[in-house]
């Protein structure tokens, strides 16, 4: 046996135990880890590569080393889980004021609504945290960022009846100024223009409640993300396009609108049970022919675990 066969079925029979223990709430692991250990998979490489060949102490060198490396990933997963942000300092802000307590820091974000707006396209970029957006806003967009993460900034341009919003980590000559700390960001928008919405973070868990956004447009990019949307039906139609590296990713639709599912993903699970494959790759819903709104779903991703259910 080869080093590369071994290494590379530890590395699947790996990923696939722990989506299958965390799909079963056996254990509670988080992807974040991989925000910050993912050079552990450089080195392992390395090694791979320096003890290439089928000499029985390489394959059991690589092996072991291997291990090594994914026990100390699953302890950190394990462990990063578990956190608790209770000892940072607080600080809210609004219109240029900021108060502090000594528990957590708290920054918030706003831009207004008037009904002149017809379209609004959010992006935001974002790091390891959790990031939920599950009610609607009287303001055009709000945000509200917990446990520390003081480098966001929010930026509007306005051009006719659209709207650009961008929401991110700061910059400056072109490069980007995140945080290291884990946080925690609720957003809320308004619910009257329609949407296209960019969604760009690292390794973190998202819980997006779109049912009552008109979303015309939804890209989702995330590298070790938990990844949750549920769509709604107040557009004709909808685009939605999923790029992710090691994820799990669940969009949940309503049933009485019509959807197809394009997968070009690789080394992926997939969950499409209410689908039935067209084509290679392809899927739909029994009523897309006769459903008068539909929804289009486009996923690329590397070793994900990808659900799309009905609603």
């Amino acid at each position: 046996m080869k080093t590369g066969r071994i290494f590379w079925g530890i590395i699947l029979v790996y990923l696939g135990g722990v989506f299958l223990l965390e799909n079963f709430n056996i254990i509670d692991f988080s992807w974040r880890a991989f925000f910050k250990l993912w050079p552990i998979l450089l080195i392992l490489l390395g090694v791979r590569m320096l003890l290439a060949g089928d000499a029985r102490r390489n394959v059991i060198a690589v092996g072991l080393i291997t291990l090594l490396g994914l026990g100390l990933f699953t302890f950190w997963g394990v462990r990063e889980s578990r956190n608790q942000q209770d000892d940072w300092i607080f600080s809210f802000k609004r219109g240029g004021e900021r108060h502090n307590d000594l528990k957590t820091i708290t920054s918030y974000y706003s831009e207004d609504y008037n009904d002149k707006i017809q379209v609004a396209a959010l992006e935001i970029k974002g790091g390891a945290g959790d990031f939920e957006l599950k009610s609607t806003s009287d303001k055009l967009f709000e945000a509200k960022v917990e446990s520390g993460d003081v480098n966001y900034v929010l930026r509007r341009s306005d051009r006719d009846s659209l709207v650009k919003l961008d929401f991110g980590h700061k910059e400056k000559n072109n490069v980007v100024f995140p945080t290291d700390r884990f946080h925690s960001t609720k957003i809320f928008l308004n619910a009257n223009p329609f949407w296209d919405i960019e969604l760009k973070v690292g390794a973190a868990d998202v819980d997006f409640d779109l049912s009552h956004i008109k979303v015309r447009k939804l890209n989702l990019a995330g590298g070790a993300a938990d990844l949750e949307v549920r769509l709604g039906d107040l557009v004709e139609k909808v685009d939605v396009k999923a790029e992710t590296g090691v994820s799990s990713v669940k969009i949940e639709v309503p049933r009485h609108v019509g959807c197809r599912i394009i997968n070009k993903s690789g080394l992926s699970s997939k969950n499409f049970n209410e689908f039935v494959e067209t084509e290679k790759g392809v899927y739909e819903s029994k009523n897309f022919n006769s459903a008068t709104k539909h929804i289009y779903i486009e996923l690329k991703s590397g070793i994900s675990d990808l659900n799309v259910e009905a609603y």
